[in-house]
Formats: structure tokens, C-alpha cells, sequence
């Protein structure tokens, strides 16, 4: 795992990158299972690009931890 950890602000929860795929443009990321509620999926798959715009307008939060 990286150490790097994201925040999603919608939903209030941590999450990891695990995967970017160059062939389908998109990124994968895994939520932290600790924090999720059950029957909800820990696992999302975005557009790059959306992923992008996501971090630019606040949604994701991405820092280092050290």
C-alpha cells in the first residue's frame, strides 16, 4: 500500500488508490472497510478524468502519511 491515503468528503471516509488502468482510463480505489457501513460497495472505479475533477473541486482529499 502506499503512503498516501485519500479522503472522500462526501461520504466522510478514507480510501487508498490500488489501481490506475491506462487501457479503460480509469482508477480504482478501495475504501477503508473499517469505517463503511455494510452492503456498500468497498470498491469504486472512476473516469480518470472524473477522478480528477473530483480532487479539483473538494470531493477527494489526498495527503502523505508519514
Amino acid at each position: 500500500m502506499s503512503s498516501h491515503i485519500g479522503h472522500d468528503h462526501t461520504s466522510g471516509f478514507r480510501f487508498h488508490i490500488t489501481e490506475i488502468h491506462p487501457e479503460t482510463n480509469t482508477v480504482a480505489i478501495q475504501y477503508d472497510e473499517t469505517a463503511w457501513s455494510s452492503g456498500e460497495a468497498l470498491e469504486e472505479s472512476l473516469p480518470w478524468r472524473e477522478f480528477i475533477e473530483q480532487l479539483v473541486h473538494g470531493r477527494f482529499e489526498i495527503r502523505r502519511v508519514d
